[in-house]
């Protein structure tokens, strides 16, 4: 099992023998060492500031190939402990690093993954439908638009179903994290990126700088549906931020 941390600078993250730093973006700027890197192999590593974190997921996608894999962030890990019940868990640093250490090699996970096929952050439950949502947060309803054409065009015959899903549907999938076996994760992405990359294609985010990364924000969307129409067996985690 390997799981990536998705960075972008060298502040210090958690260790542990089962997590593995990646450098996001890196075809833009500086190679880090002490990691590896989202622009060897077959990559979009280039378009990390529309993509985000998920220029990592492509990476493990075509590069990796251990047979359960994952994602988190530099300051987002999933948690080892189920209680309490919130979705996320704040915390500094060094306990952050205390909780990854309960299960340094990453056997409470491997072992879940062996019974269900993937591990996902426990979804959030949204003030409206996921498609208010993300209109009213983001104020870019043409970029969720350009997503409802692109699901349509890649994927028609689930279109319908996912517009239903998204307008009334309020438990949101965050952070494009997740751990699962390599098919299953494999799937999930040769669904995802060719319906990225058409709202790439028509996508305009120079109105805002934070919406430059809209392509990882309609990620999440997009994970929301494929769990919700898919369904595969799957444990929801906590996760841990990292708050400093």
């Amino acid at each position: 099992m390997k799981v990536f941390i998705a960075v972008h600078d060298r502040a210090p993250t958690p260790s542990a023998r089962y997590l593995t730093r990646v450098q996001v973006g890196a075809a833009l700027g500086e190679r880090q060492t002490g990691c590896v890197h989202d622009d060897d192999g077959d990559n979009i590593s280039a378009r990390n500031p529309l993509y985000a974190e998920l220029t990592a997921l492509y990476w493990l996608w075509k590069n990796v190939e251990d047979d359960v894999v994952g994602l988190c962030h530099y300051r987002r890990y999933f948690s080892p402990i189920m209680a309490p019940s919130e979705p996320v868990l704040t915390a500094r640093r060094d306990d952050v690093q205390g909780l990854v250490s309960l299960d340094p090699a990453g056997v409470l996970f491997a072992q879940e993954t062996a019974i269900a096929e993937l591990i996902v952050p426990r979804p959030v439950v949204c003030t409206g439908s996921l498609e208010d949502q993300y209109i009213s947060h983001h104020g870019r309803p043409q970029d969720w638009h350009a997503m409802l054409a692109a699901l349509a065009l890649v994927h028609p015959n689930e279109a319908r179903d996912a517009r239903g899903f998204f307008t009334q549907s309020n438990a949101l999938t965050q952070y494009n994290m997740l751990i699962g076996r390599r098919d299953v994760v494999r799937a999930y992405c040769a669904w995802l990126f060719p319906v990225l990359a058409e709202v790439e294609r028509v996508l305009n985010p120079q109105v805002h700088p934070m919406q430059h990364r809209a392509l990882g924000f309609l990620g999440e969307r997009l994970f929301s549906w494929w769990l919700e129409s898919r369904n595969p067996r799957r444990v929801h985690r906590p996760v841990l931020f990292i708050n400093e």
